[in-house]
């Protein structure tokens, strides 16, 4: 069953999958926008790299570092597959590649603002 005819299978999921993730977004941002109105604004911004910091703050370096390489690895070898032209499910192979990279960024991102961060306060002594 295809959502729009004419693309294909691993097309018309991120499709849904772009819709669900807009439509998600778009209503938490309702919920939360009256809530927020009477609220006085931050004395300062928090960046990406603090917020990587404190959700890698729960987790080793070294775990951080096996996730990263896990995730990479399959990312790699899944696109070396599709490059190959094994016989699998083209389709398949790029949804692990997709996923699989987006999640070795997210992980190799949280342990290089762990690193970053710890660097960081190691010289501000």
């Amino acid at each position: 069953m295809h959502l729009v005819r004419g693309l294909s299978l691993f097309d018309n999921t991120l499709l849904v999958l772009g819709l669900y993730l807009l439509s998600v977004q778009l209503l938490e941002y309702l919920m939360i926008k009256r809530l927020l109105v009477g609220l006085p604004r931050a004395a300062e911004r928090m960046m990406v790299a603090d917020m990587l910091q404190q959700q890698s703050r729960a987790m080793s370096i070294r775990s951080q570092a096996m996730l990263g390489v896990f995730f990479g690895l399959a990312s790699a070898l899944s696109l070396v597959c599709l490059s190959l032209g094994m016989p699998v499910e083209r389709d398949l192979l790029r949804c692990i590649a997709l996923f699989s990279g987006g999640f070795s960024i997210l992980w190799l991102g949280m342990l290089m603002a762990k690193l970053w961060g710890s660097w960081r306060s190691n010289t501000a002594v």
